[in-house]
């Protein structure tokens, strides 16, 4: 993509031209031209002010019109001019600002490709995606192209001579569309130089279209960003435009992709599957709008499938986990993919859904969501003033659903056992015979010392009673056996975390919005999952981060991974940039697509009263003051 540089002139400036400036500096410097010529001794200031305050072309209303030399060819200043930035005049034929001039000194300047690019610093239009700009431009590899912020201060230091003549420059003028600026520059000897900071793509300013798009792929928004560029007072597309070019090029090409990636991942299924699924409102709180499903292969740890479903499509919010479950487990089966083991959260209505209607899949629980749940019933009944003494053995508790789990063998009678078998450890009871399989602890003597220093709670007391009211819940007994494959959704909870980037709860988003936004999640983990842990330079050790988690409340080390790929991106907005040129008409009043038929368009319970009516009410509430 050509230089696309960012211009910080003051938005205040904007539809003020730039001859003023220019006309200052040029009298400052008499011509400033390294030696004399002929043609510039002809002139004098008198003259080139007449020049410059014409009113119609310089070049037929000019009082120095009758004696104008033939135009200078050959300057000392044109061979070390930059004349890279410039188009030359076949393409002004194409530009906004000015028709290409007929007069008969013109000559013609090279057609060269122009990347440099400011801020709104002078005649501005709107952002409208279409800049009437059919220069030409190759853009076959436009996504890999370098882009830049340059000053608008150090532009004018390159537009003090014509590239054409190498004459002074007697009129300077910027208009911007958006993040282009073009710039059209009028000599002494009357050669109109026309030149545009980004090259177009049918059309349209291919920053407009690539900073939409790249918006978008990054996980941001409009609102963050605009304000980004309204500080450096960068020249930024409008709302109306990015999400005009957003529901146009950029929502179409993520969809693709997902589908297409999506489709090659399951057609490489071999065999029965394990996966793992987990719900996540889109907002906190119990007031969810959208609900996401996520189902991954627990082999392969990558997304296999997801479900977006709107509240007003079920009866309430937490049925809308059941309803996505049920379409992911169509969608596999439907793409050929036999699920052999299904591992959730203890979710009462998929509990039921997988026991009745899917008892074909083997149920489990995931062990995270089942020790965080045990310990937080342990936390509760550890604030009681007689239970204090649970307290320091909750996250021995908690550990030890971990090592049963995982211990097991996939027995759940044994599983079963040596979860009960916390009851007699926290006693400083290490042998029993009330079990079939599990008759003592497996840790090593405890020494004296150790035997000492640890908490033991004494049977009947009330912190032991607390605890054994817990582990023989008759709920937790029954869930517990389904703990005995040892199957957790750490990874799915990782993904959840990176889908807050995407998706921020704070943020509301239309239903589009929020499918094209998860489905780049989606993207990002399954390109970037497996990541080998990073090392050092000599490659002999692995490299940590040593890191306090308040809900840990103690110093751990977690590992560094190798950096993530994106290069993936680089693929869709060449996509992005293809779909525009094969697609190159946009409705100025475009309307987003609406989501499928069975999504309402909001979740509002009543038809919408007239906007009158409702101003109305809200005048009279804050007069009563109720």
């Amino acid at each position: 993509m050509d230089e696309i540089l960012q211009s910080s002139s003051s938005k205040q400036m904007r539809n003020q031209p730039l001859e003023s400036e220019w006309e200052d500096e040029l009298l400052d410097n008499e011509l400033p031209y390294p030696s004399t010529c002929d043609a510039c001794t002809q002139y004098d200031l008198d003259d080139i002010l007449a020049i410059e305050g014409s009113s119609g072309n310089p070049r037929t209303s000019s009082p120095l019109s009758a004696v104008m030399p033939e135009p200078i060819t050959e300057s000392p200043l044109k061979s070390s001019f930059p004349s890279s930035l410039f188009l030359g005049d076949e393409a002004d034929s194409e530009l906004p600002l000015s028709k290409k001039s007929e007069d008969s000194h013109s000559d013609k300047i090279h057609n060269i490709d122009t990347t440099f690019s400011l801020n709104d610093s002078s005649s501005s239009t709107s952002d409208s995606e279409e800049a009437d700009t059919e220069a030409i431009h190759d853009t076959s590899s436009l996504q890999d192209d370098s882009t830049f912020i340059v000053f608008n201060s150090c532009i004018k230091e390159l537009l003090h001579y014509c590239p054409s003549c190498g004459a002074p420059i007697s009129s300077y003028t910027q208009l911007c569309t958006g993040s282009l600026l073009t710039v059209d520059i009028v000599c002494l000897n009357g050669h109109d130089v026309k030149s545009t900071s980004q090259p177009s793509i049918a059309g349209m300013p291919a920053g407009n279209l690539t900073v939409a798009a790249a918006i978008l792929f990054s996980g941001g928004t409009y609102s963050k960003l605009s304000h980004f560029a309204d500080i450096l007072k960068l020249s930024f597309i409008s709302e109306s435009t990015y999400h005009r070019i957003q529901d146009q090029y950029v929502f179409p090409v993520i969809d693709q992709t997902w589908k297409s990636h999506q489709d090659s991942l399951l057609q490489s299924q071999v065999g029965p599957v394990n996966i793992l699924g987990d719900g996540r409102c889109d907002s906190p709180g119990y007031s969810a709008k959208f609900g996401t499903y996520t189902v991954i292969d627990q082999t392969s740890e990558k997304i296999l499938d997801f479900q977006l479903v709107q509240v007003s499509e079920v009866a309430n919010s937490p049925a809308m986990e059941k309803e996505e479950l049920t379409r992911s487990l169509h969608k596999l089966s439907s793409s050929g993919v036999t699920v052999q083991q299904l591992a959730t959260d203890r979710h009462p209505q998929i509990t039921c859904f997988m026991r009745k209607d899917r008892p074909e899949i083997e149920h489990q629980f995931d062990v995270w969501h089942f020790a965080k749940a045990v310990t937080k019933r342990l936390c509760a009944k550890g604030k009681q003033t007689s239970c204090q003494d649970l307290l320091p053995w909750v996250q021995s508790i908690s550990n030890h659903i971990w090592w049963s789990a995982k211990s097991c063998d996939g027995n759940a009678e044994v599983l079963k056992e040596k979860w009960l078998s916390i009851l007699h450890h926290v006693a400083d009871i290490h042998s029993w015979t009330s079990a079939n399989f599990f008759l003592q602890c497996e840790h090593p003597q405890l020494t004296p010392t150790e035997r000492e220093t640890k908490p033991w709670l004494r049977p009947g007391s009330p912190a032991h009673t607390a605890l054994q009211s817990v582990v023989l819940d008759t709920r937790l007994l029954k869930d517990i056996a389904k703990l005995n494959r040892f199957c957790h959704t750490g990874i799915l909870e990782v993904y959840h975390s990176l889908l807050t980037k995407y998706c921020p709860k704070r943020q509301h988003f239309s239903y589009k919005g929020m499918l094209a936004r998860t489905q780049l999640a989606a993207l990002d983990h399954n390109h970037n999952t497996g990541r080998s842990p990073a090392t050092t330079k000599k490659g002999n050790k692995k490299q940590y981060k040593i890191v306090f988690p308040k809900a840990k409340k103690e110093w751990i080390a977690k590992p560094i991974y190798e950096t993530k790929s994106y290069g993936y991106l680089d693929e869709m907005l060449a996509a992005v940039i293809h779909l525009r040129e094969t697609n190159p008409t946009i409705q100025r009043k475009h309307k987003a697509t609406p989501p499928p038929t069975s999504v309402a368009t909001n979740i509002a319970s009543s038809t919408r009263p007239p906007k009158s009516t409702v101003i109305e009410k809200y005048k009279k509430k804050v007069v009563i003051g109720y």
